[in-house]
C-alpha cells in the first residue's frame, strides 16, 4: 500500500469522519496546508484508483468512504519499516518512536507488558546487502 504524505492527510480526515465529501476535507485542510479544491480533488482520484476509497454518487455531490482500515494501515507503516531498516536498527526505530511521541500512563503499561512478554533471541542478524552493510 503505498500512500504518500497528502494522501495520509486526506485519509486521516476520511477515517475520522467514516463518509465525507471532498468540499468538507477541503475546508479541513485548507488552513493547514492551503490545498485547493483541485488539489484534494487530485489526491482523492488517485485514493480511489489505489482502491483505500470508495466513492458514492449522492445527488450532486459524491461521498468519499474509506475501503482499508486506520489500524490496518498503521500495522502495514510497521511492515513497511520493518522492510526497509536493517533487523539491527529496529530497537532504534522503536526507541525513537517512544521518545518523539507523548504517551499517556495506559500507553506505557501496555509497551512495558509487550516488551515482558517478547522472546529474547541472543543475536539479531543482520539484514543489509553485503555492499551496503553498515551493522
Amino acid at each position: 500500500m503505498q500512500i504518500s504524505n497528502a494522501e495520509w492527510q486526506v485519509m486521516r480526515i476520511i477515517w475520522s469522519q467514516e463518509q465525507t465529501t471532498s468540499k468538507e476535507i477541503t475546508q479541513l485542510l485548507q488552513e493547514k496546508f492551503h490545498w485547493t479544491a483541485s488539489t484534494v480533488k487530485t489526491l482523492l482520484t488517485r485514493l480511489v484508483a489505489k482502491n483505500i476509497v470508495t466513492t458514492k454518487k449522492t445527488g450532486n455531490r459524491y461521498l468519499y468512504s474509506p475501503l482499508i482500515t486506520e489500524e490496518a494501515s498503521v500495522l502495514a507503516i510497521s511492515q513497511d519499516v520493518s522492510n526497509k531498516v536493517c533487523t539491527k536498527k529496529i530497537p532504534l526505530v522503536i526507541m525513537d518512536l517512544i521518545q518523539q511521541n507523548e504517551l499517556t500512563a495506559e500507553d506505557v503499561a501496555d509497551l512495558m507488558t509487550a516488551l515482558q512478554a517478547k522472546e529474547v533471541v541472543g543475536e539479531i542478524t543482520c539484514d543489509c546487502l553485503p555492499e551496503n552493510h553498515q551493522c
